[in-house]
């Protein structure tokens, strides 16, 4: 599963928590206030939505592994490997969100996450009244999007931890994927400014970025010439 619109969703539910809770908040106080995500409980909305999403699947490649009739090591020519030519094997599935350009942007869910203020759903998640938010400032906020803003790291980890904890059997990357050319809404902020390539080398500690997916100058520093660290570890994958 590589859709940056799955996580959306999960935020989104859990920025509508939010926002009830400051609305019984504000009756009581008799003032109004500003819904805010907590990042301690974004890991367990990721994790409980992409479960209620993705456990099907799992149920499904586990039920057709059972049903399989795999030949018996001792049948026919008396080869060990009968067993896994015949049978099917569910290795797992990929919880990874990897953003497309066909659909939602992962910027998108960081906002519903770092902004402040009442959110518009049918402007890719985006406050309209409220640009500081969580940016403090930033460019990244005064762009009217959050990522890049301060914060944006610990949801990174939040994010990732969601999706390393899932239940049923997991394989492949099974995180969270920062790719810039492959994602409008990433795009839209690094290109104005609102995120350094120096802040993604940063988020890669916590996730993947794709650094081969990072528009850089002809002259650049012997670190981004060949896409490793210093101990050469690719900065593509997940530490």
């Amino acid at each position: 599963m590589e859709n940056s619109g799955l996580l959306f969703k999960a935020i989104h539910e859990l920025r509508s928590q939010a926002e009830t809770s400051c609305g019984d908040s504000s009756q009581a106080e008799g003032q109004p206030s500003s819904p805010v995500v907590r990042l301690d409980e974004v890991t367990e909305a990721v994790r409980a939505h992409f479960e209620r999403a993705l456990g099907p699947l799992d149920s499904l490649g586990k039920d057709l592994e059972a049903s399989s009739s795999p030949g018996s090591a001792c049948d026919g020519d008396g080869g060990g490997d009968s067993e896994e030519k015949d049978g099917v094997i569910f290795l797992g599935t990929d919880t990874s969100v990897a953003p497309g350009l066909d659909h939602k942007s992962v910027v998108d869910a960081f906002d519903l996450m770092l902004l402040k203020g009442e959110t518009d759903n049918n402007n890719g998640g985006r406050s309209d009244t409220t640009r500081g938010g969580a940016g403090g400032g930033s460019e990244s906020s005064a762009l009217g999007r959050s990522f890049g803003s301060p914060g944006t790291l610990a949801a990174c980890s939040m994010i990732t931890r969601g999706l390393q904890s899932l239940k049923g059997r997991r394989v492949g990357y099974c995180g969270l994927m920062l790719p810039v050319c492959e994602d409008n809404g990433l795009a839209e902020v690094y290109s104005r400014g609102g995120v350094s390539l120096g802040q993604f080398l940063q988020y890669s500690s916590v996730c993947g970025v794709g650094i081969d997916t990072y528009p850089v100058p002809g002259k650049s520093s012997p670190l981004l010439q060949g896409g490793k660290t210093p101990l050469s570890l690719p900065l593509s994958l997940f530490p």
